[in-house]
This record gives C-alpha cells, sequence and structure tokens, in this order.
C-alpha cells in the first residue's frame, strides 16, 4: 500500500506513530517506510481524502486476509433496536466477516470479490436494514451490500413468509433440520437437546458414531454445560472463533451420548456471523425462545465437501434438511468451520480453515522454486511455497467423492493465482494412484513444470520438522500406510531426516494384510495375521488364552477386562514373536514387492519390506 499524506509536519508525523500504534485487531504492519518528503504550498494540498483503484501489475506482494467471525461491535449493532443494523444477518466491518470466501482475483478489491454484483445503497430503517460496515469502523472504506436470507423447501420451492429466519427457527423448534448457508459453505442446524432430531440425522447422514459439534448461543451456557479453561473462553471469543474440544461437565443436561458417543468432550463454537447469531437468539416479535446449543454440523453427506452454492444443497442434501435458510451472496471456495484443542497454554489446530487458512507459515529460507504441494489422499489440504513463505489452502478433506476431487481441482487452479503465482514445480505424494498425485501430475502437464514424489512418512516428518524449526531430527513416523521407495508399503517408519535428505532406519516387520484395506477398517483382522505369524494356531474357540467376541479381544473369555490387556500374553518375549523385533531393520537387496495398494496384493504375504541395499537417502 502507498499513501500520499498533506499536512502540516506535526499532524503527519502524529498519524504515522498512530497508524503503527493503533492498528487494527487482524492487520499486521510489516514494514514502514518514507519514500520522500517535500515541502507543498497549501494551495496545492490535497482537498479530500481518495482511494484510488489498486494497480495489478503482477509486481505486488499479495496475501489474502482469512475470514473472520463477527467482531463485538457489529454483533452489538445486530441486536440493539435503534441501530439501522438491527437484525441485519450480513453486518460485518473492516474487522471482521468473509474474505478467503468472496476473493475472485487479486488485489483484494470490492469489484474483484463476489460482493461486487451487490448495488450500492444507503441504510434504511427497518428489520432488514441495508449496511456491510458502521461508521467507526470503515463505512467509507467498504461499500454496503444489498442482501437477505430466503427459507427454501428441499427441491428449492421457495416459501412465502415475512420473516424467513423466524419460520427457520419454528422449523427447529419443531424438530426439523434446517440447512444454513453460512460463511463459506452450508451448516445443518437442530436443536442440540432434541434427541429425536439428533437420532433422525444420524441415520440420514449415515453416522452412527462421529461426534457432531454444537453452538452455543454465548459463553455463560457453554460454561455451564462444559468445563472451560481460560486458555478455551479467549480461544471461543476469538476472531478466528474455531470449533473447540471441551470436556463436558459431569450433570450437563446436553445429549451427549447422541452428540458425541463414548467420548466424555464435545466440540463446541459460539456464533460466527449475524445469521448464527439470529438463528440461536429471539429478536422483534419472535416468540420462540432463545436456543441455548444448536447443533452445528458440516453441510454434506458422508465422503463429500460442504455444499456451497443453494442448488448444489438442495441436490445433494436432499432426505438430510427439512428446510433451506439460503441467501444470494456468493462463496467462491468453500471454508469449513476450524477445530482446535487447548493443550496446557498452546493451542493445536485439528483441522486449519476458517479463521487460520489461508495465512502463511514463514520458512526459515527462501524457496528456489514457486512449488505446489498437492497433500495426501485424507484430510488433503494444498499448500503454495513461494520466496519464504509458505500458503496453506483450508481444509478440503478426504478425497473420496467425485464431488471432493472437483473441489480439490479448483483450489489447485485458483489458488495460486490469487498470489500471483504460476507454480514452477508441483510435489505428489510417492502413490500413483493417489488422487491428489494424478491431479498433480495432470496440471504439472498443462503447465510444462516437472514433478516432486515425495514419500508419504518422509512428508509428515518434514512437516512436524518445519513446525518446531528443526533441520534435523530422529522421526518416527506412526501416520498408517505409504508407498515405500522400494515399491511396497511403509508403516511405522523410523526416520533420520536433515537437510539433504533422508535415511530409513527402521520399521515393523511384515505381515500380511487379510482383506487389504478392509484390515485397516477392522484392525482385529492385523490382530489375526500377527498371530498366525507369531505361530499361534487357531483351536476353533480362539487362539489359545484368547477369546474373540464380535470385535473385541479378550482376555480370559467374555468376562475378561478387555481390549486393554491385548498385550497381556506377550511379555517382552511375546512381543519379539509377533513383531520380530521391537524395531525392525530392513536388510538385503532383494525386491519381491507385492502389488501397491496393500502388502501381498490384499492377502498374501508381504515378502517385500526390504531396502536396496541397506538405507536409502533421498533428496527432495
Amino acid at each position: 500500500m502507498r499513501m500520499v499524506l498533506d499536512g502540516p509536519p506535526v499532524a503527519v508525523d502524529g498519524f504515522i506513530r498512530r497508524l503503527e500504534e493503533e492498528l487494527p485487531p487482524k492487520a499486521v504492519l510489516e514494514e514502514l517506510r518514507i519514500i520522500s518528503r517535500l515541502p507543498i504550498h497549501r494551495r496545492s494540498a490535497a482537498g479530500e481524502f481518495r482511494i484510488l483503484h489498486s494497480a495489478a501489475d503482477g509486481k505486488m506482494r499479495i496475501s489474502i486476509p482469512a475470514d473472520l467471525a463477527v467482531c463485538p461491535d457489529c454483533m452489538k449493532e445486530v441486536f440493539h433496536r435503534e441501530s439501522r443494523f438491527y437484525r441485519y444477518p450480513f453486518t460485518t466491518c473492516t474487522n471482521c466477516g468473509p474474505r478467503y470466501t468472496v476473493v475472485e482475483a487479486m488485489p483484494y478489491d470490492r469489484e474483484r470479490t463476489a460482493l461486487k454484483s451487490f448495488p450500492y445503497a444507503t441504510p434504511v430503517s427497518g428489520s432488514t436494514p441495508i449496511h456491510l460496515t458502521g461508521v467507526s469502523r470503515g463505512e467509507h472504506c467498504m461499500p454496503r451490500l444489498r442482501s437477505r436470507p430466503f427459507l427454501d423447501r428441499p427441491k428449492g420451492e421457495r416459501i412465502p413468509v415475512e420473516d424467513p429466519l423466524a419460520e427457520a427457527r419454528k422449523a427447529i423448534q419443531a424438530g426439523l433440520v434446517v440447512a444454513v448457508r453460512g460463511l463459506g459453505g452450508f451448516l445443518l442446524a437442530a436443536d442440540a437437546f432434541n434427541r429425536r432430531a439428533l437420532e433422525g440425522l444420524r441415520k440420514a447422514k449415515h453416522r452412527p458414531h462421529k461426534p457432531f459439534a454444537v453452538m452455543g448461543r454465548n459463553l455463560e451456557v457453554i460454561e455451564r454445560e462444559c468445563i472451560v479453561s481460560p486458555g478455551e473462553r479467549e480461544l471461543l471469543a476469538s476472531s478466528e472463533a474455531p470449533i473447540v474440544v471441551l470436556r463436558t461437565g459431569a450433570d450437563t443436561g446436553l445429549p451427549v451420548d447422541l452428540l458425541a458417543p463414548g467420548l466424555g468432550n464435545l466440540g463446541v463454537m459460539l456464533p460466527t456471523t449475524p445469521l448464527h447469531a439470529l438463528l440461536a437468539n429471539p429478536t422483534g416479535e419472535d416468540t420462540v425462545p432463545p436456543f441455548d446449543f444448536l447443533l452445528m454440523t458440516s453441510g454434506n453427506r458422508g465422503g463429500e465437501p460442504i455444499c456451497t452454492e443453494n442448488e448444489e444443497a438442495f441436490a445433494r442434501l436432499s432426505g438430510i434438511a427439512d428446510h433451506f435458510l439460503c441467501h444470494d451472496r456468493g462463496i467462491n471456495l468453500r471454508n469449513d468451520d476450524s477445530l482446535a484443542v487447548v493443550n496446557g497454554s498452546d493451542v493445536q489446530l485439528w483441522r486449519r480453515a476458517r479463521g487460520y487458512a489461508p495465512g502463511s507459515i514463514p520458512l526459515g529460507s527462501p524457496l528456489k522454486s514457486t512449488v505446489l504441494a498437492m497433500g495426501a489422499g485424507l484430510k488433503n489440504t494444498v499448500c503454495l511455497g513461494f520466496d519464504n513463505e509458505a500458503v496453506l489452502s483450508p481444509h478440503i478433506g478426504d478425497l473420496e467423492t467425485p464431488e471432493a476431487l472437483d473441489g480439490l481441482e479448483l483450489v489447485a487452479r485458483k489458488f495460486p493465482g490469487y498470489f500471483g503465482r504460476i507454480p514452477e514445480l508441483i510435489a505428489v505424494d510417492l502413490h500413483p494412484d493417489m488422487q491428489s498425485s494424478r491431479l498433480g501430475r495432470k496440471l504439472a502437464g498443462e503447465l510444462g513444470v516437472p514433478v516432486v514424489e515425495v514419500q508419504h512418512h518422509h512428508a509428515h516428518a518434514l512437516s512436524a520438522m518445519c513446525e518446531h524449526r528443526l533441520e534435523e531430527a530422529i522421526a518416527i513416523v506412526f501416520d498408517g500406510t505409504g508407498l515405500g521407495t522400494d515399491g511396497t508399503i511403509w508403516g511405522g517408519e523410523l526416520l533420520h531426516v536433515d537437510g539433504n535428505g533422508w535415511e530409513r532406519l527402521g520399521t515393523f516387520a511384515p505381515s500380511e494384510l487379510i482383506g487389504g484395506d478392509a484390515a485397516v477398517l477392522r484392525p482385529a483382522l492385523q490382530l489375526i495375521a500377527r498371530f498366525f505369524r507369531a505361530g499361534w494356531k487357531w483351536t476353533g474357540n480362539g487362539f489359545p488364552g484368547w477369546v474373540f467376541n464380535g470385535m473385541n479381544w479378550t482376555s480370559g473369555g467374555p468376562s475378561g477386562r478387555g481390549a486393554e490387556h491385548l498385550h497381556h500374553p506377550f511379555g517382552g518375549q511375546g512381543l519379539r514373536r509377533l513383531f520380530g523385533r521391537p524395531w525392525y531393520q530392513p536388510r538385503g537387496n532383494n525386491l519381491r514387492g507385492p502389488g501397491r495398494n496393500s502388502p501381498g496384493g490384499g492377502g498374501n504375504e508381504s515378502p517385500g519390506w526390504r531396502s536396496q541395499g541397506g538405507p536409502h537417502r533421498t533428496n527432495c
């Protein structure tokens, strides 16, 4: 940004000082340089304050701000009867609201966002005031937009009601599920205390056990039902406002057996937009009581990304949602809620999305090329590396459906352009059949740039080292399976990693993978394979000293103490029999590796867990 300041020296110097001291809450001033100071005559001074159009000349240093939760000032105006912004569900200002999800091109100005289609308007009074921002927080800098919610039935049939928000609240009170178009996509909302609604939603989503998140209408009701530390309270109320995993109180009235079966904790967040706050709290003539907690879960089917467009939601959420609370403000890129846990004084992000992405991560040294890293197949995220920073996209998710793959391709194609970059190298997982790797090779072919293959466990080690600023480490990587450099499936790796490459020091002994990927979903199959490899024989009633009862192995029969005693018969020698050695050193140079998808090609013994004449050192 370049500013030209006209005025008395004392006033100009005072402005510069205040600029450094009184930044908006999320603004970061990385550098301030005075290019020149020239004396001018009063008649030559600018007569008014002006903001000129941004120049898109390719020489910009670009960053995209993350979407932020509604700020306290805007929230007060939404619920203040005398405010011209009373009950307006899209109230935002320079300190809050959509950023990443509405951007179309850079530099970041209104005419290059999804807001460009909304006409300028003047504030009006009434139940749907028209505005984007308040006077004290940038009203003159940002245009106002005209938008309002509307209520639809599952097939997209508009429900003619005077107040769509009030009708949506009535539907939730009646035990219905309402799909709500939020900041970065649709969420499914229901009364968190209504057991019938929760049971019906689990059945409709085919989600019997995975926990649901809830939204508390304020901190007071959250602290009534959950145990909240000062750090967790601060994180809940922050502008990032992630879902925070909290311990539930012993006397909680929430149906935790349906919200988070068997966990003892619960994902909780505060309202992130005025729309969500207005759903939870009655206003005007609304007689529906406040909802202390609303279930808020992703608006999708299992394995799919969240819906962003109205028509998309009507099609994909049919049979799940009873009503749809929609609006006409566009969402260019989906952005799910972030998920975090407070560990001591540290915040650990379990899902990095709204509020955090696409914030950049500084690197220790500059990159030689602009790199687009495609991520893996589960919990996918795209990363763009250039200069001395790495920029992570929001969480994309598991690449198990055509919709998820479409979402990945959309982000991979758009993301570099937002930062004025063209990838000069594309990094993919070593496994050739991984969907992200296939797309990466496709994009590399279109751009005519090289592809770098990265071994799966090596990538995990590097990410942890980058986070903790380590140049060298001994890494123990337990992340399921990944294709190894010898053509076999690896898992449970002991690696030595430094700036020159990596070395595989050890792993577990090989074993049959009964049923291929089925053994990942049913770990008892892996245990059976280990029993056979250890020389134990099946007696008809189980292995010696063990009884297999459904999916639970128990010592001493069904009355035993269960899976906590899985290690009981082995001791040190038993582990040695079961795993060969506590750490298995790959040896030899006989590569007789099985298929790439599972050791032994889905059920046969895997003889190929060996290295080529010793440890590998691969430069990436």
